[in-house]
């Protein structure tokens, strides 16, 4: 990006008659860049004069765009999290965060995705240490170097925990007759005495 040019491109169109349309395809430029152009017009009485036909463009910045967020393996305390990043052409961030509240408040480790065109199934993530019974909010992130985005916040709930039930089988009843299994019998360690008689 400089009115030194440096580069030169040559138009696939041959010019010709009183107007016409030239046009190039520029690649690898740098996002969010200022480029200064010139075209050049040659005849046979040599090159059309610097100040004329130049110009100027600004790329745009893109921003990674996020869809298709997923769960999957839901337990009863944890689940797995799934999406897709689409780059846009610049080496990309991503990761989830979620919560037991729309503020969420917890995030997995992510990872990268690299520069590219289309749209990318990121690796999916498994979250633990969930409570059961419980909804949870849940979103993917993605930064490159200019922007960040945040994917639409989608909702799941845990499976509940497995109720303790008291055992089936019947009671234990000890030889003194009692179910709690202690004796009502009191101990016969001495033989009573004889009872007088009249």
């Amino acid at each position: 990006p400089t009115e030194a040019y440096g580069i030169r491109i040559p138009c696939k169109e041959d010019v010709g008659g009183s107007a016409a349309t030239a046009s190039v395809h520029l690649t690898g430029l740098e996002p969010g860049a200022a480029y200064d152009y010139r075209l050049i017009l040659e005849n046979s009485s040599g090159p059309s004069a610097p100040g004329e036909g130049v110009g100027t463009f600004t790329t745009p910045i893109p921003t990674p765009l996020l869809s298709a967020e997923s769960v999957s393996g839901v337990g009863t305390f944890d689940a797995t999290l799934a999406g897709t990043v689409a780059t846009e052409g610049t080496r990309t961030r991503y990761w989830f965060e979620y919560g037991d509240t729309e503020a969420l408040g917890q995030s997995t480790p992510g990872g990268e995705v690299p520069a590219g065109t289309g749209e990318v199934p990121v690796t999916p993530e498994a979250i633990s240490g969930l409570m059961p019974g419980t909804l949870y909010h849940y979103r993917l992130r993605a930064k490159n170097q200019w922007h960040e985005a945040l994917g639409e916040t989608q909702t799941f709930t845990t499976a509940s925990g497995s109720p303790i039930t008291p055992s089936d089988g019947p009671p234990t009843t000890s030889p003194g007759g009692s179910e709690l299994g202690v004796s009502l019998t009191p101990p016969m360690s001495q033989p009573l005495p004889p009872t007088p008689s009249a």
